[in-house]
């Protein structure tokens, strides 16, 4: 049935996935992108032969051409082409083209830009390079070509995947039941991997770089990929420093610095001044020459894997900052409840609150942290949390309220 003129097939229009067009002549139950030509004729490469412009059906998937018409099986360890693939030539004038250049498609193959010969009909491509389904201890993972592997190797997510071998390498995976970490095989079920090291999950479920810490134990907290005893020390920003030393870290949303004690200073956001020159207000300074109100932070915002477990004994809940407004002295925040344990139906799912606002940490709108509830106040705890990076944390302050 014509159903308009093209010129991608004489002049008649093909259904790109069921026919083949090949010099004028449609082969229906064929799609193109599947099909090679043999003279006139469309056929599929993978069941099929073409010798001397004449379709076989393939009785193996070794089987090659050999003279005019004959086939017969190549001998598998042997890659010399038959005398059918040694005795077409490329031609020039095929009008196809490989990135800038011309190419048969017939006789060759495009990859990524890069020209091969067709020495089969099954051949492929694999990123820029190209082999056969027949090539042995080849295999074509993730568009990369992997040569001198066992034959019963796998692509599986992305490496090779030897089915005897329990050892993790760069290129090879472990058995079914196990998967990488790093170069050691796990058991998801008895291990954790973090960052490619394995440990027992009776020491913890949750990373912390290379380390593994429990989120039940009040006094193993994370700091920059280190695990850390709360007792004695204490994380700002990436450092790790001694509690109950003349040192004292100012921190805001974007940056955490120690200082050295001295009286009559004070924390202002990540700045540590003093108080008879400066004042602060919501973690910015201002001369004290204005007179404005001068309000310490009693605790700075945490990362939330510093809050856990000891949050577990609040009312807390996670909520976002749609917008605030500033009154006088107060700062109106309207938030939404994300996830919440302890407040009451009629709290949610909007809040609108007020807060000092010289008082309160620099808040910022659409950012999400995690707040709590004390009488009939509210005050953030947290940094800014991302709820995609902070998902094993959160899952942490969830079980601790289950």
């Amino acid at each position: 049935m014509k159903l308009s003129t093209s010129t991608a097939c004489a002049v008649t229009l093909f259904v790109w996935l069921a026919i083949s067009p090949v010099q004028g002549k449609m082969t229906w139950g064929i799609g193109q992108q599947a099909a090679y030509c043999c003279g006139s004729n469309a056929y599929n490469p993978l069941n099929e032969i073409c010798c001397d412009k004449k379709i076989f059906t393939r009785p193996s998937a070794e089987t090659k051409c050999c003279g005019k018409g004959a086939i017969k099986n190549r001998d598998p360890q042997s890659h010399a082409p038959s005398r059918l693939e040694s005795s077409v030539a490329p031609s020039k004038s095929s009008g196809s083209k490989c990135d800038s250049n011309s190419f048969n498609p017939q006789i060759q193959i495009c990859c990524s830009g890069k020209i091969h010969q067709k020495s089969s009909e099954l051949i492929k491509c694999c990123g820029e390079d190209a082999y056969s389904f027949t090539d042995r201890n080849v295999l074509c993972c993730n568009g990369i070509l992997h040569k001198s592997v066992p034959e019963d190797s796998e692509c599986v997510g992305g490496v090779i995947y030897i089915k005897e071998n329990s050892i993790c390498h760069l290129s090879t995976r472990p058995r079914v039941d196990k998967h990488c970490c790093g170069k050691q095989a796990f058991d998801p079920r008895k291990h954790i991997c973090c960052n490619g090291h394995r440990h027992l999950k009776t020491r913890g479920t949750f990373c912390c770089g290379s380390e593994v810490f429990a989120h039940y134990d009040k006094f193993s907290k994370c700091c920059s990929g280190h695990v850390y005893n709360a007792n004695t020390t204490e994380c700002c920003g990436s450092t790790i420093f001694e509690k109950k030393k003349s040192q004292i870290c100012c921190s805001s949303t974007s940056e955490a610095v120690i200082y050295k004690k001295k009286d009559g200073h004070r924390c202002c956001g990540h700045h540590y001044y003093n108080t008879s020159l400066w004042n602060c207000c919501a973690e910015h300074l201002k001369p004290m020459s204005l007179k404005q109100n001068d309000r310490q932070l009693k605790e700075r915002l945490k990362p939330l894997m510093e809050l856990i477990p000891q949050v577990c004994e609040q009312k807390v809940f996670l909520g976002k900052v749609e917008s605030q407004t500033l009154v006088e002295t107060h700062r109106y925040v309207l938030l939404q409840v994300l996830w919440e344990k302890h407040l009451n139906s009629t709290d949610g799912p909007w809040l609108q609150f007020h807060v000092d606002h010289c008082g309160s940490p620099v808040l910022e709108n659409g950012m999400t942290y995690l707040w709590e509830k004390v009488n009939d106040d509210y005050k953030p705890l947290s940094l800014p949390v991302d709820l995609a990076s902070d998902v094993p944390h959160l899952y942490g302050l969830l079980k601790c309220f289950s």
